[in-house]
């Protein structure tokens, strides 16, 4: 007898599977006829209920099947957003004009790249001006612009602020430039297929080069300083929308 080797036995279940699958659904939708009758047994109520049982089969399977592909090709079109405009509502109510973007860069991973702008200057001498760029990776913990997600993020800004914040600060204008960098968490909340709501937050580093002057409006440069800031880098509450 002829030995079949471990391989030709592979690849005839590989080569006959399909064809077996292909004869027992034509079985099921074309199912043979009976054989005769040897038995005296009248079959006319068993080919009757056989033929039922064929239609019925094969109704179901004919409406299945298209069901099936209208729903993977609705899950196919359902992808994630891949670019959105955002608004930081916390810098809006510090009179900050900003924008942002955030570009998809993989199926969990996203770049976010927002610019604030302050070009104001309060009452009594306070003022708040600054420029701010702060890019962020992020990385999502199912899928972009959906829940959780991590983000690193980097900081440049220069700015010219006074009047405000605690006693010491209040006495002084401080005028400079800072750059860092920090962590962060966050959690996007889907409201429609085109607006989000995001929250973050997040701590870091700053190494902040500034000249300080006596008082708000004019006086003597006092000194020029450089400082170190760990603590608080970010704080978002943040309106997204989905442009494509």
């Amino acid at each position: 007898m002829k030995k079949i080797a471990a391989s030709d036995m592979a690849v005839a279940k590989k080569t006959y599977l399909p064809a077996t699958i292909i004869r027992w659904l034509m079985h099921i939708m074309c199912p043979q006829p009976l054989q005769p009758n040897e038995t005296g047994i009248n079959q006319e109520p068993m080919k009757a209920a056989y033929k039922m049982r064929s239609s019925f089969l094969s109704i179901g399977i004919l409406g299945i099947l298209p069901a099936l592909l209208i729903f993977c090709g609705s899950l196919h079109a359902q992808s994630t957003p891949s670019l959105a405009l955002k608004s930081n509502m916390v810098y809006d109510l510090t009179g900050g004009i900003n924008l942002g973007m955030e570009f998809k860069t993989g199926p969990r991973s996203t770049l976010e790249v927002p610019i604030v702008y302050n070009p104001f200057s309060f009452g009594n001498g306070k003022k708040w001006r600054h420029m701010l760029l702060q890019p962020e990776l992020r990385l999502w913990r199912c899928e972009a612009f959906n829940g959780h997600f991590f983000g690193l993020h980097a900081h440049y800004a220069y700015y010219n602020v006074g009047g405000i914040g605690s006693r010491w600060m209040k006495g002084y204008r401080f005028e400079g430039w800072l750059a860092g960098a920090g962590i962060s968490y966050g959690y996007q909340w889907i409201l429609s297929p085109r607006w989000s709501l995001e929250a973050s937050i997040g701590v870091g580093y700053a190494y902040m080069d500034y000249d300080r002057y006596q008082c708000r409006k004019c006086g003597e440069l006092q000194a020029r300083e450089k400082t170190n800031y760990f603590g608080p880098t970010k704080l978002a509450m943040t309106l997204v929308y989905v442009i494509k």
